[in-house]
């Protein structure tokens, strides 16, 4: 019934926009389509308040925001932990789930890195959606051990999925089939505080599949001033290990969470 309908009303546009211009007909058409995608929103209402996001966009979106209370409760714990006037990192932040959840708060200062210009796109979109754009920052920047220019390599060309990587196409699990290459500008935490004069951030959350270990080395000044870091330790023994002296050369120490969820991944670290 709802693919007859969606035929008659497609008919119905052909038909309305058929005595236009081929250009005025197009520009009519895709302003439907953009009324239309606005209308196609999931809300979740969280404990901080509800978010509009467009979980039609893709399956990987679908999920990520089927699952956005229950993946890791412990993630949204530690955001709802954290003080007034205090400033948050989101580096990997996707489509920007949790940059949005802190930024619902309206207390904090919001930081979302997401250096896949696909899933910046729609993270920004995001922001405005919710209104947020006074809260939270999105910035299309990667981080890593060195500053400059470097190709990020996505496993696939899908809006909002995971496992990209800069530098070469290849993270915690191992080398992948890149299916799309997009030069990024690259800064090292350090370098970018310096450059751009941005404060050191209170909170940090670390998801970067497999650049982890690079990212520290890049942020030793920073992150041996931040409160707390929240980041995905994944890989074999010897990536796992060294991602762990770093953070305690960083001066954090492991804090045990309450609740973890499914993923599981997650390991919070606050300061000694």
């Amino acid at each position: 019934m709802s693919r007859k309908v969606a035929n008659i009303l497609y008919g119905l546009s052909s038909l309305a926009t058929a005595p236009m211009t081929p250009r005025l007909r197009l520009k009519t058409k895709a302003g439907l389509v953009a009324k239309m995608q606005r209308d196609l929103t999931d809300r979740v209402e969280t404990p901080q308040g509800t978010l509009s996001l467009f979980t039609s966009r893709s399956s990987n979106i679908a999920a990520a925001v089927s699952g956005f209370l229950t993946d890791e409760p412990e993630t949204l714990a530690w955001i709802d932990s954290m003080q007034a006037g205090e400033t948050f990192w989101d580096i990997g932040a996707n489509i920007g789930l949790y940059s949005l959840y802190a930024g619902l708060r309206g207390d904090l200062t919001v930081y979302g890195f997401e250096p896949s210009a696909l899933n910046y796109g729609l993270m920004a979109e995001h922001i405005v959606q919710n209104k947020l754009d006074k809260n939270v920052s999105a910035l299309c920047v990667a981080f890593g051990a060195e500053t400059g220019l470097l190709k990020l390599y996505g496993a696939s060309a899908d809006v909002g999925h995971a496992s990209n990587t800069v530098g070469s196409a290849e993270n915690q699990f191992g080398t992948f089939d890149a299916q799309y290459e997009q030069m990024v500008p690259v800064y090292t935490v350090d370098d970018f505080c310096a450059a751009f004069n941005v404060d050191v951030p209170d909170h940090v959350k670390l998801d970067v599949d497999g650049l982890e270990a690079d990212i520290l080395r890049g942020g030793v000044k920073t992150l041996s001033r931040i409160r707390s870091l929240m980041i995905e330790v994944e890989g074999d023994r010897a990536r796992q290990d060294e991602i762990l002296e770093l953070i305690r050369q960083a001066g954090l120490v492991e804090k045990q969470t309450d609740n973890q969820g499914p993923k599981a991944r997650n390991r919070l670290f606050v300061r000694a």
